[in-house]
This record gives structure tokens, sequence and C-alpha cells, in this order.
């Protein structure tokens, strides 16, 4: 569900203005709180979206580490992390609750008429650059790093036995792996996010062939990551169906016998 309005404001606050189908709609109405609330709203998503590779990996790492007692430690870090996670990125937006949206001409290679969702008037004269640059460094590095520590443990596991994570079938061993794949494709998009943001603060020049590109760091989260999941996972592998076969057989006993 997360993803799904991810996409729908993303796709309202950068692609579709950027059609010139909304440039009349823009320019003949005052829409300016309904502006900043569509723009408010993809940037809360997006940093809403960079803690749950991070907090998915913890999990894991809970799991390996307390193979016992896991379910009571990821239920009580569940009570105190769902809502930390959906509240931290209001101290990323704060600024833009007195801000007021508006419409601006996009840039060459696009034709007159593409616009892009700005606002004026927020608190302090803040950027979201900044907030966001700061995000990604911080949850890509966390992930990478908490996932480096299981690929740790599952190493050290397989060759010293350890009986703190315990790998029964094959069927175990592929899990592993999916989820790991599927971590790692999550963070594909804090990539493309970053060296697209890197870019345009230091060549604000090429803004908005960036804005071409951009889109595909939050594809890469909404599609790529569910699909090598899908792919990888064994829960989603069609089972091989085995088919019973009943052999009848007729014994004669003497001429007057029966049939068996």
């Amino acid at each position: 569900m997360k993803n799904l309005f991810s996409f729908f404001f993303d796709y309202m606050s950068n692609r579709f203005p950027a059609t010139g189908m909304m440039t009349s709609w823009c320019a003949s109405n005052n829409h300016e709180t309904l502006l900043i609330f569509i723009l408010a709203s993809h940037f809360y998503l997006d940093y809403l979206a960079m803690g749950f590779p991070f907090f998915m990996s913890v999990l894991r790492l809970i799991f390996m580490v307390y193979p016992n007692t896991h379910k009571q430690i990821i239920n009580k870090l569940l009570r105190i992390a769902l809502p930390c996670i959906s509240i931290y990125p209001v101290f990323n937006t704060f600024f833009m609750f007195p801000a007021t949206g508006e419409c601006r001409q996009l840039y060459p290679p696009y034709e007159f008429g593409s616009i892009f969702i700005h606002y004026y008037g927020e608190i302090g004269g803040l950027s979201n650059s900044p907030f966001l640059l700061a995000n990604i460094a911080f949850w890509m590095g966390s992930t990478i790093s908490i996932n480096l520590m299981v690929i740790f443990l599952v190493a050290q596991a397989r060759n010293r036995g350890s009986h703190h994570v315990q790998y029964k079938s094959r069927k175990s061993r592929r899990a592993e792996l999916s989820v790991t794949l599927t971590t790692f494709a999550m963070i594909l998009s804090f990539l493309m996010r970053g060296i697209c943001l890197i870019v345009f603060l230091t060549i604000p020049s090429v803004a908005s062939w960036l804005a071409i590109i951009r889109p595909l760091g939050s594809d890469a989260e909404v599609v790529v990551s569910p699909w090598v999941f899908y792919l990888t996972h064994p829960a989603f592998r069609r089972k091989k169906r085995q088919s019973t076969i009943t052999v009848g057989y007729s014994i004669s006993l003497g001429s007057g016998g029966r049939k068996i």
C-alpha cells in the first residue's frame, strides 16, 4: 500500500506536470494548498520509504542473533519502531507546512508548457535537498552495514557450525539469499536518488535532464524489489506434481478359484 501511494504522489508531483496536461489547470485557478499537499506527501513518503530496508535488515539480524527469543524481541521492537518510522519524516518536512505551492516552467529539453511543482514561503528559507541528502547517506550506510553483519554471521555459521544460526534445508538457504537480494535491490533507489541529488547540487544546469532519469530510482523500489523477491524466494515457486499410479493384479487360484 505504501508503494502505491508513493508511486501516485511521485507521479502527480513530477511526471504528470511535465506532460503539460495540467498546465492550464494550474494557471487558471488558485490551487496552492492542493499543490503543497501533493509535494509534501511525496517528500513524506520518500523519507518513509528509506527506513523500511534498514528495519527489515535489523529484523533479520535479531532473528539470527537471538533464535530462541526473537519473537518477543521483535514484537517489542515493532511497537516502538513502526510509530517512530511513521513520525520521523515530519521532522524533515516541517518547514513546508506554511509554504505555498506553485507551478513553474521546466527548462529544456522540455517544451513550453511542461511544468513542475515548487513551493515558496517555507520556514527559514529551508530547502529539502540537505535533509534528503543526509537521510540518503544515513539510511543507505546503515542498511549496508547491517547486511554486511548478516552476511558475516551466515559465513561464520557455515564454517563453524554455530548453533545461533541454523540452516536446516536448502529451501531455507534460498529464502535467506532471496531476502538479501531484495534488500540490496532496495538500495538501488538510494543510489539513484543520491547520484541525482549530488549532480543537481553541483551542476544545477542539468536539473531538467535529471528530471528524466530520477523517476527510475523511485521505480526501482516500487517495481524491482518485489520483482526480485518474487523470482528468488522459494515460497513463490511452483511445486512439481507427483502422480500416483495404482497397478491392479489379477491372480487365478486354480481352475475354479477366485481372482484377486
